[in-house]
């Protein structure tokens, strides 16, 4: 039903369009405004020296000192433009017949209309046009990073022409995120209301959580703020500790110390606010399970336990099959986690006692109805795995997880035997740390599966991104990237993603 609307949303918006370009207020034949030379459609690169440039041809038997001329627009997939109130809700551009200008409005797609009016009459005829934008920061990798003053940054390095933007949030806000990083999370169509007219519309964002509790979600297409603790719930809910923004199937799930909000994304959203908390806490270790239609399964840090947030954001509590163990109210600290899908879906909590220093790999089934623990294994204390000081997840080319310890990197075996080995990686320069490691992967246009590693020298970081064979890395990095500051992790934002595939396109990821 959901894709229905969606689809009778997309035809309203084009008939939309067809009678704002036709549409006149008098049909008296002998009064005549005629609009031509606009085309079908223009891009436009935003926030650059690009143009939008329009030059419309008008003719009409009213003087020409009786015309006036306005440019406006709408976002089509602003929900509040609809038949006739399209001009009562469409933002004011320029007065004019003419367009000559930049823009500086977020990728996606709008529909600019011009309208002539006769001021001695009140007539009224329109003519519009479809303009795409597109924007330098919003494809490409992300790497969140701690800057020089402390504060919360990200770099983007976009992948189509291979250029590098520095501090972007800096650069679009004038200033970074205060405190270090706590988590960095894309979220593809995002639903959020829009400040301008506090209306429900969507766009890619990057959710930014820091150690100082602050939280923002920033539009990707253009490095703004649209979202942050004062807006996203229906009233400002004061002392919450934000962890992070994860997508789900259809639902944004937004995991806090008072527990997991959530709200519709994209064409399923009607508010952009999200909704009340389900359960009594969250963390940053979470992953979405595919088989319980991308329901996330996460770790509670307020009651250490492991628990659902089912696909439309209900709170569903673990359950344990294994004697001796329980997932609820247990006296465990949270490690990593992860979700491996070579052989089925395979999740796995890495536990510490906190009591004992012992660590376990607590194995997660998830139906749609609960996360069930099935198996449980107690790490080799003397192992490399176990001591390592960053953890990843092999997402699907092989049953294994990742851990560095003393600079190496080794692969450990999630199929129960217990056995580790070390992988060799080849072009990182001596005298550079490894600190990061993940499998990110993008199922979509340039798909790739990448297992990047990132460094620290001094003041700045270095990310190598490899290609793989099952799940080892192989020759020397397919992409490289530099920058200033300390690195926290790294993402990858697609424009061309689909809303309806975009939660298998880029995994949910512990870091």
């Amino acid at each position: 039903m959901k894709h229905q609307l969606y689809l009778c949303l997309l035809v309203a918006m084009s008939l939309l369009a067809s009678c704002i370009s036709d549409d006149s207020t008098i049909s008296d034949d002998s009064i005549n405004i005629a609009i031509s030379g606009i085309e079908s459609s223009y891009n436009v690169v935003s926030f650059t020296n690009d143009k939008l440039v329009i030059t419309p041809v008008v003719t009409s038997n009213f003087a020409s000192d009786d015309l006036t001329y306005t440019w406006s627009y709408y976002d089509v997939n602003d929900k509040q433009v609809y038949g006739k109130e399209v001009e009562k809700h469409a933002i004011h551009f320029v007065d004019g017949k003419d367009i000559n200008e930049g823009l500086s409005l977020p990728e996606g797609e709008y529909v600019f209309f011009l309208t002539v009016t006769s001021a001695s009459t009140g007539y009224k005829q329109f003519a519009s046009t479809t303009v795409y934008t597109s924007c330098d920061i919003s494809k490409g990798f992300i790497v969140l990073k701690e800057n020089g003053d402390g504060n919360t940054d990200y770099d983007l390095l976009n992948t189509s022409n291979n250029s590098f933007v520095g501090n972007v949030i800096t650069t679009m806000q004038g200033e970074a995120v205060p405190g270090k990083p706590r988590h960095g999370d894309l979220i593809y169509y995002f639903a959020y209301q829009n400040p301008e007219n506090d209306r429900c519309v969507y766009n890619n964002c990057y959710c930014v959580t820091t150690e100082s509790n602050e939280v923002r979600w920033i539009r990707v297409s253009d490095g703004k703020t649209v979202m942050d603790a004062d807006n996203c719930h229906f009233e400002k809910v004061d002392g919450e500790i934000p962890y992070r923004t994860v997508r789900g199937y259809f639902s944004s799930y937004y995991l806090t110390s008072n527990g997991v909000w959530s709200g519709y994304t994209g064409s399923y959203a009607n508010m952009g606010i999200l909704g009340s908390a389900a359960g009594n806490g969250g963390s940053t270790h979470c992953v979405t399970a595919a088989g319980a239609f991308y329901s996330l399964v996460y770790w509670d840090e307020q009651t250490r336990s492991i628990a659902m947030s089912d696909y439309n954001g209900g709170h569903v509590a673990g359950m344990s099959m294994v004697p001796g163990f329980e997932v609820e109210n247990t006296n465990y600290d949270c490690i990593t986690c992860g979700n491996n899908s070579t052989m089925g879906e395979n999740i796995f909590f890495m536990l510490k006692d906190r009591s004992t220093g012992k660590l376990y790999m607590f194995y997660i089934d998830c139906s749609m109805w609960m996360p069930v623990l099935s198996r449980v294994e107690e790490l080799d204390a003397s192992s490399n795995f176990a001591n390592a000081s960053c953890y990843a997840t092999c997402c699907s080319q092989a049953t294994i997880a990742y851990g560095v310890c003393n600079n190496k990197l080794y692969a450990y075996d999630l199929a129960g035997t217990q056995t580790e080995r070390e992988l060799a990686v080849t072009g990182i320069p001596s005298g550079e740390t490894i600190t990061y490691v993940s499998n990110r992967f993008y199922n979509g246009l340039g798909a790739f599966d990448y297992l990047i590693i990132g460094t620290q020298s001094g003041s700045n970081y270095h990310v190598y991104c490899y290609n793989m064979v099952g799940g080892e890395p192989v020759g020397s990095p397919e992409v490289t990237i530099s920058g200033e500051g300390i690195l926290h992790s790294v993402d990858y934002v697609e424009p061309s993603t689909s809303e309806y595939t975009a939660q298998d396109a880029c995994p949910v990821l512990d870091k």
